[in-house]
């Protein structure tokens, strides 16, 4: 799916597209897989920055040569864009066009994709602390037993 967004601080605009070629380009700046979740998780922890700025480069990149420009955001440019959309709160609106691109959804469901996400991934860890604990108290076989 492809989706495009722009950025205005006043006096310029970015203008982004998010599609399979921007899904490329962030993958190699993040040095991920194209696996959703991988591109995905790429947006927590101590790669939170570095995702940021890597899905403006790619998304200026991808609208770049689809106009047939040259731009290319440095490190530094896409934080200033990433602080303008903040400012005139379009960044949500950014990330959620990014992460669509890739699940191939409406921007609309981003939201509802990582709580169904998040749940599932409760569910999990709780499945596996029970089995912790049945194997803590003996109640589960040991391996190699039936």
């Amino acid at each position: 799916m492809r989706l495009t967004a722009r950025i205005t601080d006043g006096e310029k605009t970015l203008h982004l597209t998010f599609g399979t070629y921007a899904a490329k380009r962030f993958c190699d700046l993040m040095e991920c897989s194209a696996d959703e979740l991988d591109m995905l998780t790429q947006f927590s922890g101590r790669n939170l920055h570095r995702a940021m700025v890597a899905m403006m480069q790619a998304g200026a990149e991808h609208a770049a040569m689809a106009m047939d420009s040259n731009v290319r955001l440095t490190e530094f440019e896409a934080c200033e864009w990433i602080d303008a959309a903040d400012k005139e709160g379009q960044g949500k609106a950014i990330r959620d066009a990014f992460c669509a691109s890739i699940l191939n959804i409406h921007p609309d469901k981003v939201d509802e994709w990582f709580a169904g996400l998040n749940d599932r991934v409760a569910e999990a860890n709780a499945a596996l602390e029970e089995a912790k604990k049945k194997a803590q108290d003996g109640t589960s076989p040991s391996p190699g037993e039936s």
